[in-house]
């Protein structure tokens, strides 16, 4: 089974349920105790107290930032960029989600980010993800403006980089990297240079930048796997086509994968934020405050192209710009 696709997932699921709801009917019939069922491969006893644990686990955050502090010296003065500054990213049982920071330039959007990612550490105050506090191997992917590709290896060899150095096998690697192609949509670009230069275009480099991200992750326990990804202004370099394509690229991750990745976004641009997040945080400065929450709904299934021509998703980018301004 692939890495990624939702549709094995879904169909393991399907079986794993036949299978128990089989073994259910036989119990009923044959007056077994439920607690001797077998639910697909797995006791009935270990069934139930892996749905506590479950149960327990869908109640906990995915990050909890508590009374962050950092500042600076400027000449005399004693600058606050964070001064007991609180957060909460809850959890969504069972869904992918997207988060967005908007705010004016120097807000302290962008070392939030990298606060959250491990890149950067607070003076003082607490960072936890799924309600465990950080360590030294805690750090999730982090895609910049710029795409972080090596220009002398290919498209593939970028996407199998981080594989080869966590010491997979070479069937494992193909597996992977050929179904993260897939996921980004650059078959037949797979012997390219990972460069503009080498026959790409920037918003298909930033798609390679994104998949080699998740695959550096997935082996990564102590940061939840590949569940977290952060970007930062990871379009505002690119053309409206390929800055589109992108878009294309994550909300196929989102639904078309079994990722379920929590995405947090940085942008200035808040039809970006309008169309990809479920929620967006309008932050102001000095020191750093959630100034307003915005929250998006279009409903279930995929964002489309035409929820972002739509009315509804320009109210929202209005509602985000007008928090700033």
């Amino acid at each position: 089974m692939g890495l990624f696709t939702k549709e094995l997932k879904e169909q393991k699921q399907r079986e794993e349920f036949e299978a128990g709801y089989e073994a259910s009917k036989e119990a009923l019939a044959n007056d077994i105790p439920q607690k001797d069922v077998e639910v697909g491969t797995m006791p009935r006893e270990t069934f139930d107290k892996l749905k506590e644990v479950e149960k327990e686990m869908r109640s906990v955050n995915v990050f909890d930032l508590k009374n962050i502090n950092v500042s600076f010296k400027v000449g005399h003065e004693t600058k606050h960029l964070f001064q007991n500054f609180n957060l909460e990213i809850p959890d969504i049982t069972g869904k992918s989600q997207v988060i967005g920071f908007a705010g004016p330039s120097g807000c302290g959007k962008s070392q939030l980010l990298r606060i959250i990612s491990g890149l950067s550490k607070p003076q003082s105050g607490e960072v936890l993800v799924y309600g465990q506090p950080y360590t030294d191997k805690t750090h999730f992917p982090l895609i910049f403006q710029r795409y972080s590709n090596y220009d002398w290896m290919t498209v593939w060899d970028n996407l199998a980089l981080p594989l080869k150095m966590r010491g997979m096998k070479p069937g494992e690697i193909k597996t992977a990297v050929e179904e993260m192609i897939d996921i980004l949509g650059l078959r037949g670009h797979e012997e390219k240079w990972g460069y503009p230069g080498g026959g790409l275009s920037g918003g298909q480099c930033q798609r390679i930048s994104i998949g080699r991200s998740i695959l550096a992750a997935a082996g990564n326990k102590d940061s939840r796997g590949n569940q977290i990804l952060l970007l930062d202004e990871a379009t505002s370099a690119l053309d409206i086509v390929s800055k589109h394509e992108v878009h294309d690229t994550l909300m196929n991750i989102l639904y078309g994968t079994e990722l379920d990745p929590t995405m947090i976004i940085v942008s200035h641009d808040p039809s970006e934020l309008a169309f990809l997040c479920d929620k967006v945080f309008v932050l102001a400065p000095w020191p750093c405050r959630i100034h307003k929450i915005v929250d998006i709904d279009y409903g279930m299934g995929k964002r489309t192209r035409d929820i972002k021509d739509s009315q509804k998703c320009q109210d929202y980018a209005r509602e985000i710009e007008q928090s700033i301004s």
